[in-house]
């Protein structure tokens, strides 16, 4: 029995090792001159959470003109067919320069009924993407604190330098006024000393 069961988890870790490695050669396949909406033979035995994450792979690859072209042909997708895998699909499009907040919110929106909805089969992905796109804006606003504190500190420094300089050069006038003084006194003291 025992060696059954060890046969049977043998068998069903190399079955899910040859899917593994069939998934990860679809990902890192360059396909000649495909194009990022055209679907791999493999991506369409794949589940839609694999197929999302092929899609992306692809995104990566593509030069910013195609890249730009397949982010509307995502948006007409989703447009025409407001399915999960569309919404995906423009999401991941969109995500891939995000940068700024409202950009992040923006593919937030976009994955947030999916991630609402635990039986949906992208759920997952997008849980994952909402929480690193949150993550991201978390960022970017301190990112903003960060460089306005420093515009604050580079204003007050800048300030700090300015009365620096003033009371410098208060003290070389005071100094220019006490040797005026000092050879005043000494000249009127040498003059004394000479009249006695």
């Amino acid at each position: 029995m025992r060696t059954l069961a060890a046969g049977l988890a043998a068998v069903t870790l190399l079955g899910g090792c040859a899917q593994l490695r069939e998934i990860t050669e679809s990902i890192t396949r360059e396909p000649a001159r495909e194009s990022a909406r055209d679907p791999a033979p493999v991506e369409s035995a794949l589940s839609p959470g694999d197929r999302a994450l092929a899609y992306y792979a692809r995104l990566r690859r593509l030069p910013a003109a195609e890249l730009t072209r397949e982010r509307e042909q995502a948006r007409r997708a989703l447009a025409a067919n407001g399915s999960d895998e569309n919404r995906m699909r423009y999401a991941l499009a969109l995500s891939d320069s995000i940068d700024s907040s409202a950009e992040a919110a923006r593919v937030i929106e976009l994955v947030d009924p999916i991630a609402r909805r635990r039986e949906a089969p992208l759920h997952g992905l997008a849980v994952t993407l909402r929480s690193l796109l949150v993550d991201l804006q978390v960022a970017h606003r301190e990112r903003a604190e960060l460089l306005r504190e420093r515009g604050d500190w580079q204003r007050e420094r800048t300030e700090s330098q300015r009365e620096r300089a003033d009371l410098q050069r208060d003290r070389a006038d005071l100094q220019r006024k006490l040797d005026s003084l000092k050879a005043l006194e000494k000249s009127l003291s040498d003059r004394d000393g000479a009249q006695r």
